[in-house]
């Protein structure tokens, strides 16, 4: 008997309810905080906003991301953000002291 179990990495209604607090104007704030290789996925973050902000024009809050890290695809995940167009969405930011981040 094959008894496979699936579970819900990400509860997406837990999301749901959390935009629901959110009136249109509000700007949610995302901040990754990792070194800037692949292992990391920043890069599938910078997409999903991207992938947000088109699905959801005027319709939701806005999101700005703040991204705090270094690393070798620090140019890559730079260049992915202007061609994308959110510049305005996204902020680099250098490193911070890990007693700093708080």
């Amino acid at each position: 008997m094959n008894t496979t179990k699936i579970i819900e990495a990400v509860s997406t209604n837990r999301f749901k309810q959390i935009l629901s607090n959110y009136k249109k104007g509000d700007v949610i704030k995302v901040l990754f905080v990792g070194r800037f290789t692949k292992r990391k996925g920043c890069e599938y973050l910078i997409n999903a906003l991207h992938e947000f902000k088109n699905k959801n024009k005027n319709k939701y809050t806005k999101i700005h991301c703040d991204i705090l890290g270094y690393g070798p695809l620090e140019d890559k995940l730079k260049s992915l953000v202007k061609e994308l167009k959110l510049t305005q969405d996204i902020t680099f930011l250098k490193g911070v002291k890990n007693e700093d981040l708080v």
